[in-house]
């Protein structure tokens, strides 16, 4: 019987599946956040990119944090329930 090691996957770095981005690096703790589709409606985050077209990408981040944290929309999960 012979001893066969199966090689181990080389890690990808960032890659992509067609839709979202990936990061596969070992030990890498990650976290994923989402948000229901009310939280920010798409003509809100597109009055917010025509706004701020030419600004830092940092300071179109705070807008859309801000926009999330006023707690818009039916925020069900909200409640213990």
């Amino acid at each position: 019987m012979h001893n066969l090691e199966i090689p181990p996957k080389p890690h990808k770095g960032w890659h992509s599946r067609g839709y979202l981005p990936h990061f596969d690096q070992p030990g890498l703790v990650q976290t994923i956040t989402f948000r229901l589709n009310d939280a920010l409606p798409g003509t809100v985050l597109q009055k917010i990119d025509e706004e701020l077209r030419d600004k830092p990408d940092s300071l179109k981040r705070q807008r859309l944090e801000a926009y999330l944290d006023a707690g818009y929309g039916s925020c069900v999960l909200h409640t213990p329930q």
